[in-house]
């Protein structure tokens, strides 16, 4: 199994790009539960942190999700 992969949000927050799958399972089979997940987090210089961003922020944005 790969490991979960991460990237800080300029919010703050962590987007995952390897595992969602295992995510959204995890959530389903625990809803109400906060269990400790061990994830790698991802840093890449600040000139790719801002174009994958910006592609995150317009992919949201067109499914619905901001």
């Amino acid at each position: 199994v790969t490991p979960m992969l991460v990237l800080r949000a300029k919010d703050g927050k962590y987007v995952v790009f390897e595992g969602n799958g295992r995510l959204a399972a995890l959530k389903r089979a625990f809803p109400s539960d906060s269990i400790p997940v061990t994830v790698t987090l991802i840093e890449i210089d600040p000139v790719k942190q801002a174009i994958v961003h910006n592609h995150l922020r317009r992919t949201r944005r067109a499914y619905g999700l901001e």
